[in-house]
């Protein structure tokens, strides 16, 4: 268990606490001598603790004068915590995160896990000297030293009918340095709630997160890359900034903000709780107009994007994420874009895609052929329409040579059964060479529209948008 109380409101907004073994327990008051120091006039010595079991936390009450509330229920005695719990101690309010065996386990099972890179990396963001980039740790006092500010007007001296029994000794241990504190301290006016899908190639990470200031939820994409390859990874993450911000419509994901902070890159987006595309094709093919409806949303997109001189580069389903409140698919992660000004030249390093991400990618920037233009977006939808018509990629292999090989060489197989009336548009998508495709994202809507008259000439019934599911934690 990975468990942290994290500090909403008040003076200390934005400290946490990681919850290990190496801190069996947790207090929290006024008192310099706390782990978290909470200088809130309502705030007692020594408020509450939380001990840290087996099982969980278990938060006790210290007799304080004012009271301690979980989930706006007052506390008498004590009280198990579960995740997302808030306490409150006068106008203090507190966040329990706690992160499941489980949910731990997925990340470590998965091969390119970055459990140590994220550590790593805000270890490097915590080390931030610059004023007012990070709330100073709860710390215990120097030799000598008061435990209480005598200078703070919003530290009384004394609370009349508390009991300091359980009050932390001077000498207590500081607490071990937490794996996430430093991810919520740099971030101040964030709540990180949970991490959403797996690591990227380049090292970046997403999370849900709340935006205080506007009381909404938001996606953070953090980037956790290091060591010799950081600028191009940096350098990446700030054009995929610039070409979203360059973009608004409302078939791509909106940018709201760019953080930097230290060795920390940060873009703040609107959070889509549908998932993405390949979260929903894990349930199978999709009939033939929700195939044609996903093609139309990023087709879209495209048609915008090229109308701006922007090239993907990387349209696949997991770059296509679904808003259910507007029942629409929007086209993300535009770190391989080319804008305008920018050389249009193949990059080495697709071959290293995994391989989900490989099997979309066009035969020109493999081969690293210059001057990729929106002819490799089109062919990387027509293999995504393939992927939803037929419920698999076009091309598939054991390894990423296996892999490219077939994208070079072989022709896809032909799309049958119900997935049949899609193939001609698909087919010219696909094909190899550039000069055969439609020319740009708004030729191929175009047939994507007519495709879809086609259908319902055809009688083809009315079906209604259909949700991903929710991208793993």
């Amino acid at each position: 268990m990975l468990a942290e109380l994290y500090v909403l409101t008040g003076r200390e907004a934005g400290k946490g606490i990681s919850a290990s073994p190496g801190v069996p327990t947790i207090f929290v008051g006024r008192a310099a001598t706390n782990h978290i120091r909470v200088r809130d006039p309502q705030a007692s010595r020594v408020h509450f603790r939380v001990d840290v079991t087996a099982d969980g936390l278990v938060l006790r009450d210290n007799n304080s004068g004012n009271g301690t509330f979980v989930n706006g229920d007052r506390v008498d005695g004590s009280r198990a915590l579960a995740d997302q719990d808030e306490i409150q101690l006068g106008e203090t309010r507190i966040r329990v995160l706690i992160e499941a065996p489980d949910e731990r386990a997925r990340w470590e099972r998965s091969p390119a896990s970055d459990a140590g890179a994220l550590e790593d990396s805000l270890a490097d963001a915590s080390q931030v000297s610059a004023e007012g980039d990070l709330a100073p740790a709860a710390r215990d006092p120097e030799p000598g030293e008061a435990d209480d500010d005598p200078d703070d007007p919003d530290d009384p001296e004394e609370d009349e009918g508390e009991e300091d029994d359980a009050a932390p000794p001077a000498s207590a241990p500081p607490p071990a340095a937490p794996q996430r504190r430093a991810l919520r301290e740099v971030l101040p006016g964030y709540r990180i709630e949970a991490r959403l899908g797996g690591r990227s190639r380049a090292g970046v990470a997403v999370y849900r997160a709340q935006q205080a200031s506007l009381d909404r939820p938001v996606a953070l994409k953090v980037l956790l890359a290091r060591g010799p390859g950081r600028e191009r990874d940096v350098e990446r993450f700030v054009r995929e900034a610039k070409a979203i911000a360059r973009l608004p419509h409302p078939n791509i994901v909106t940018i709201h903000d760019v953080i930097t902070r230290g060795t920390l890159r940060v873009i703040v987006m609107e959070y889509l709780g549908g998932g993405s595309l390949a979260d929903l094709l894990e349930g199978g093919a999709l009939t033939p107009d929700a195939t044609l409806r996903v093609g139309e949303a990023v087709a879209r997109a495209l048609a915008y994007a090229h109308a701006h001189e922007v090239v993907h580069r990387n349209v696949k389903p997991s770059n296509v994420l679904y808003a259910p409140e507007m029942e629409a698919y929007k086209l993300g992660d535009f770190g391989l874009a080319t804008g305008p000004g920018q050389a249009r030249a193949g990059d080495t390093s697709f071959i290293d895609l995994p391989l989900e991400g490989l099997a979309f990618v066009p035969p020109e920037l493999l081969e690293e052929r210059p001057g990729a233009d929106p002819r490799a977006d089109v062919y990387a939808l027509g293999a995504t329409l393939y992927a939803c018509a037929a419920g698999a990629p076009p091309f598939t292999g054991r390894t990423a040579v296996e892999v490219a090989t077939r994208i070079l060489r072989d022709d896809p197989p032909p799309l049958e059964g119900a997935a049949a009336p899609l193939w001609p548009l698909v087919r010219r998508a696909m094909a190899k060479v550039p000069a055969d495709r439609h020319v740009d994202g708004a030729a191929l809507l175009h047939e994507v529209r007519a495709c879809q008259a086609m259908l319902a000439r055809a009688g083809a019934p009315p079906r209604a948008p259909q949700a991903p599911s929710r991208s793993r934690a």
